[in-house]
This record gives structure tokens, sequence and C-alpha cells, in this order.
């Protein structure tokens, strides 16, 4: 029963945002809108940002984070463009709220995982620090973030699968290459 009560919390929030902005629904209306009494909202989040984070992560990283491998990693990100586009009025209320921190954590954590799920995959039974797939990692995934992010900002315009496929164009060899090099730097 609580994972159906966290689903619930979850639409009712989603529902309230179209009318909404974040930074103003109450935990009582949040309550009220599911059909639960607010004691039950506290059972299982500290305040409605912790039931934003949840849903970042029930709905969007839980569903593909077993999906990451250099072969498919195009695949897993496109899948993160479908959760904004299909929570557009979420994300969207999340971005112009105090809730934006929590977005770009969400988009930054998920895009990063991807990475280093990538860099593991291609440099697996090779000598990579793991300081070079961090750094690695943080670079491609603030810009993998700010994709999604001037997505968001520019009203959902292009088709994420556009954006995927111009992403890959630009990066398409890079992490392959990066690990070569630094074998390379260590001979």
């Amino acid at each position: 029963m609580p994972l159906n009560t966290k689903k619930a919390l979850g639409e009712s929030l989603k529902k309230l945002l179209i009318n909404s902005n974040l930074d103003e629904i109450t935990i009582k209306e949040l309550s009220k809108e599911c059909g639960v009494n607010r004691q039950t909202f506290y059972y299982h989040f500290h305040d409605i940002y912790s039931l934003v984070k949840w849903i970042f992560k029930s709905e969007a990283v839980e569903p593909i984070k077993n999906l990451i491998n250099y072969e498919n990693w195009q695949d897993a990100y496109l899948k993160i463009f479908e959760f904004v586009g299909e929570n557009k009025v979420f994300c969207k209320s999340c971005m112009n709220s105090s809730g934006r921190e929590y977005l770009n954590q969400f988009l930054s954590h998920i895009t990063n995982d991807l990475l280093i799920a990538v860099i593991n995959d291609v440099a697996k039974e090779k000598n990579i620090s793991d300081f070079t797939k961090k750094i690695t990692a943080n670079f491609y995934s603030y810009g993998l973030t700010g994709i999604i992010l001037s997505w968001i900002r520019d009203g959902f315009i292009e088709e994420p699968k556009v954006l995927v496929k111009e992403v890959n164009n630009l990066v398409e060899g890079d992490i392959k290459k990066i690990i070569e090099k630094h074998l390379n730097e260590k001979k």
C-alpha cells in the first residue's frame, strides 16, 4: 500500500501543478487532492520537495538504470527526454520554482550515472583511474543536462529523437578516444 500511496501523492501533485506553481502548493492542499490526511503525507515524505525527488527517481531513474551501456546510451538519454516530455507541466513548474535545484540535480545525476555506466563499459579491463572517469562524466553530463534544460526553457520545440541524434553526432566515439588517450599517456 505505501507505494500506491506514494504514486497517488505524485499524481495529485502533478494534477495540482496544472493550475498552480510548485511553490504555492501546500501539503494540506496536496493531501486533500489525494484523499489522504496530512499525517499520511508525512509518513512517506518530509516535504513536497522530497516527493518531487521521489517522482524523478521512481519514474525516470529506475526504469532506465539497467539499460545503460556504450551501445545504447542514446536510448537511455531519449528515455530521459521522454519522461520530461510526458511530464512537461511538472518539469516546467520545477524549473520555474524554488524546486529548480531538484530538477537540475535530477538531470545532472541521471546523466552522470548514464555516462559513468558508458565509461565503465568502454573501460572494462583497462586501467583508467576513477578520477579520469569522474572528470569525463562530469564534463559530458553538463552538456547533456544543459541540452535538456534548454529544451524545457525553449518550450519543448525540437523532437527529442532529433536532439539525441545531434548529440550523438557531436560526441560519437569521444569516450573511446578519451580512454585510449589516457592509456597511451601511461605508456
